[in-house]
Formats: C-alpha cells, sequence, structure tokens
C-alpha cells in the first residue's frame, strides 16, 4: 500500500537542508538590506552620502543630548575631532594624528595647549571651521543646562581663547 504525503511535507522531507538554507539566505538578504539605498537600486550622485544600518532610530543627532548608542555612532562616523586616535596593528604604529587640528603643542609650564588648525576644512554649510567653532562646542560640552553626560572629563579646561581663526589656546 504507498502511502500518501501532503506535498509540502515531501519536499522537506526529500530535502532536510533545503528549508534551513532558504532560511539561511533570506537572514543574509535581510542584514545587506539597510545599506541599500532608496533609490531603485540607481547609485545616488550627491557626494559624501553616509548611509548605515543601525539597530534603532537615534534619539537626536546632537551629540550632547543624545542618550543612545545609535547617535554616537552616527557622531562619530560625521562630526569632525581636533586629532583622531588611532590604535596600533600590524600595519601602523597607534597615537594621535592630525585631522582638524594639523599640529597642537603645550607652552613651555604645561598649563596652556595650543591647536592650529587646518585650513580649508568646512562645515556642511560651506562656512569655515574656525576656533569661534570650537569655543561653542566647549560651552554647549560644559554647560549645566546641557547637561551632557561626559561633561567631567572637560572640567580642567579653564578656558578657550581664539588669538586667530586657526588657532584655539
Amino acid at each position: 500500500m504507498e502511502r500518501i504525503v501532503p506535498q509540502s511535507s515531501r519536499k522537506s522531507a526529500s530535502r532536510p537542508g533545503l528549508a534551513r538554507s532558504s532560511h539561511l539566505l533570506l537572514f543574509l538578504m535581510l542584514l545587506l538590506l539597510p545599506g541599500c539605498n532608496h533609490e531603485g537600486g540607481k547609485p545616488t550622485t550627491a557626494r559624501n552620502v553616509l548611509v548605515m544600518g543601525l539597530a534603532s532610530e537615534p534619539d537626536s543627532l546632537n551629540v550632547y543630548l543624545s542618550r543612545m548608542t545609535e547617535s554616537l555612532i552616527i557622531a562619530n562616523r560625521t562630526l569632525p575631532r581636533l586629532a583622531e586616535e588611532v590604535l596600533p596593528d600590524a600595519r601602523r604604529k597607534g597615537g594621535l594624528f592630525p585631522s582638524l587640528a594639523q599640529s597642537w603643542e603645550f607652552s613651555d609650564d604645561g598649563l596652556d595647549l595650543s591647536f592650529h588648525l587646518t585650513p580649508g576644512r568646512h562645515w556642511s554649510d560651506g562656512s569655515d571651521v574656525n576656533c569661534d567653532d570650537l569655543a561653542f562646542t566647549l560651552r554647549a560640552q560644559t554647560d549645566p543646562a546641557v547637561g551632557w553626560r561626559a561633561a567631567s572629563i572637560k572640567r580642567h579646561i579653564t578656558g578657550l581663547s581664539c588669538p586667530d581663526p586657526l588657532t584655539a589656546v
């Protein structure tokens, strides 16, 4: 007597790894989906576009008001820093490397640190990055009304002066 097996059962019974492979393929496709653009697969013509896949929406694009990791991830990829910290590996020596600041030095007494900004650096609106931007950032970071969680790391900075647009002391 022949046993009748429903079609859906026959498929998985004859190829037990097929269902698992299909699920794996679907999972891999979903992993790649956040990096896809929404222009129907056409590459964007805009410059400086960052496409990121995040676990959730950031709560703010203002890093000083944010409380979520996603906001910090975006800030680390988009906001300029005076210097970039690079960890050592087999290809390069680690340390601090110029970014917004092309150079820096301490005063003879070690109490003042002068940053010399790289000329020609601009914000997304085209305006020049200058010392006033650094002063504004320091005020925002240390303002109790803002309540930045990492404000305590700036507690030893007693002030910031701008002898010229590309120098911060």
